[in-house]
């Protein structure tokens, strides 16, 4: 006899296999034969890269059912329990065209497995499905930093004239403490995008009252972005640095327990 475990990753398959055939049938047919192939000689690129995302997509679901089963393996058999329709059904609806980026099926297996885990299914937010589509690479390895610390320090810079008036940089500097070297220049020119991002899906804050706990903010001035400003403003002007930091909401510290530790 199936254990419920077993139901579970069959049901997984079965909806997404289910679903994909459905994506996948050609509606060249239902307009005609001659309408049909003409289609393809315009759009015959659309063809193509249409094929391309179906064998990724295969492959995709092939290594989502394996992690799925994995992770619910590691499940204690009497703390599996019958996942919410309201989590399951939208999470798997959507996972099928997230398949471009590992992040995504790391994030949505977690999420389905919390889902059928008594001791953390109550942590589950139907919201968790809509904040993993909207983020980014970036965003999701930013969220990842906060497995090794709760808090981290960041800047912003504005360079003020002897007239007072005030000229802001759109960047934000943020200190990963050891992690730090996993950031390339690039992704830190993208940073403040990303910590915006994290901030309107209320994952995390950037708090300005409380400031990173016995943090010299000073260490901002050996950073790339400080010495470049500082080379290109003018001589009767000054660089104020505008301290604080980032932290996990209430809700970014569940999802962060849920779908990334």
């Amino acid at each position: 006899m199936k254990n419920l475990h077993d139901e579970i990753v069959e049901k997984t398959a079965e909806v997404i296999t289910d679903d994909l055939k459905e994506m996948t049938k050609p509606t060249a047919k239902s307009i005609g034969k001659n309408i049909g192939l003409l289609i393809d000689g315009i759009f015959g690129w659309a063809g193509t890269w249409g094929e391309i995302q179906k064998i990724k997509q295969n492959q995709y679901i092939k290594e989502f059912k394996e992690d799925l089963k994995t992770r619910l393996d590691d499940i204690d058999l009497e703390k599996i329990i019958e996942p919410k329709a309201n989590i399951i059904g939208p999470a798997l609806e959507t996972a099928k065209y997230y398949y471009e980026e590992s992040y995504y099926k790391e994030m949505f297996t977690k999420l389905i497995a919390s889902n059928c885990n008594k001791d953390k299914s109550n942590d589950v937010h139907p919201a968790f499905i809509e904040i993993i589509k909207q983020l980014s690479p970036l965003d999701a390895k930013v969220l990842s930093m906060f497995r090794y610390n709760s808090t981290y320090p960041t800047a912003e810079l504005e360079v003020v004239d002897n007239d007072g008036l005030i000229t802001p940089y759109r960047y934000i500097l943020c200190d990963f403490k050891n992690k730090k070297e996993e950031f390339d220049i690039n992704e830190e020119l993208n940073l403040l995008t990303t910590i915006d991002n994290l901030i309107r899906l209320g994952i995390i804050i950037k708090n300005k009252s409380i400031l990173e706990l016995k943090y010299d903010y000073n260490n901002f001035k050996n950073h790339t972005f400080y010495k470049i400003v500082n080379k290109e403003k003018g001589t009767n002007s000054r660089i104020r640095i505008l301290n604080s930091r980032i932290e996990l909401t209430n809700m970014g510290r569940k999802f962060l327990n849920i779908c990334i530790m």
